[in-house]
């Protein structure tokens, strides 16, 4: 048997012996850089477990836009998600109107100004005080009569009501602001559904004048507005014509159901003071 024994290198085997080493050179320098870049990575300061980053805000709404917007958006850092905080947007004696199809959201007080809101506002100079209701009987006037500070203001003008709420930062409502307040979504005939009034559902039929407000809780809106039915007819912002506004809601010394629907129309002058008329508020 004849033994073989390897012979010299040929030119082809040197080829591939230099190919293989260039390839385990250059395979060499890639894993050096890998291990160079995890270390630079190990030397940022870690986050310790129980921290969490600060949780992000964004104020979705500027002051006078409507609520559907006031909210604040937060991300969570645990789950990943955002989630929708409401922003307080009504304050203390307001009730927000939710957003509808021809209205945006707003703000109205729930009851109408008293006399001791009323009072704050003259003691601050930015109010008249009422004045005599003309011919009609001053005694009904609830000004300077100190066991009404409950009741709704009235013997004031249009004028005097615009004064007041921009006082405290506000407007008198329009006629469909005041409406979507007192029907809600549906067609109601009156703020508590469409039932003829009885006479112990709202401040009507009286000859004594005003009630305290609140006084009648059948006499509340879907949203929870008081007496937009009795006590005192209500100023709006709108002018059917020059030197005229409409007026909504029924009052204390009313006898026919009539008045008290809340579409049924009333205007009079600006300039008028009368013991069954009052107002109310609103703010965007």
């Amino acid at each position: 048997m004849r033994t073989r024994y390897p012979g010299p290198m040929t030119s082809l085997g040197l080829r591939w012996r230099a190919r293989s080493a260039l390839t385990v050179g250059l395979l060499l320098v890639v894993i050096t850089g890998i291990g160079c870049l995890t270390k630079l990575d190990s030397t940022e300061e870690p986050t310790p477990a129980d921290e969490h980053p600060a949780t992000p805000e964004l104020e979705i709404a500027p002051e006078g836009q409507s609520s559907e917007r006031s909210v604040r958006k937060r991300l969570d850092p645990v789950a990943d998600v955002e989630t929708e905080i409401p922003a307080p947007r009504c304050g203390d004696g307001f009730v927000e109107i939710p957003r509808s199809r021809r209205l945006d959201s707003f703000c109205i007080q729930r009851t109408e100004v008293t006399v001791a809101h009323y009072r704050a506002c003259v003691a601050a100079g930015a109010c008249e005080p009422p004045g005599p209701p003309g011919d009609l009987p001053e005694s009904r006037c609830n000004w300077g009569v100190g066991s009404r500070d409950d009741h709704p203001v009235n013997c004031v003008t249009w004028h005097d009501a615009v004064a007041f709420c921009r006082w405290i930062g506000g407007e008198l409502p329009t006629v469909r602001q005041w409406t979507r307040a007192a029907r809600g979504d549906d067609e109601r005939r009156y703020p508590w559904n469409s039932s003829p009034p009885k006479s112990d559902t709202a401040c009507w039929r009286r000859t004594e004048g005003t009630c305290p407000v609140g006084a009648f809780p059948d006499d509340t809106s879907p949203f929870g507005i008081v007496d937009l039915a009795g006590n005192v007819v209500e100023y709006t912002a709108d002018a059917p014509e020059t030197g005229w506004r409409s007026q909504r809601g029924g009052g204390w010394y009313h006898t026919s159901a009539e008045y008290l629907r809340i579409s049924f129309p009333q205007a009079g002058g600006e300039e008028i003071r009368v013991i069954n008329l009052g107002f109310r508020c609103v703010t965007r």
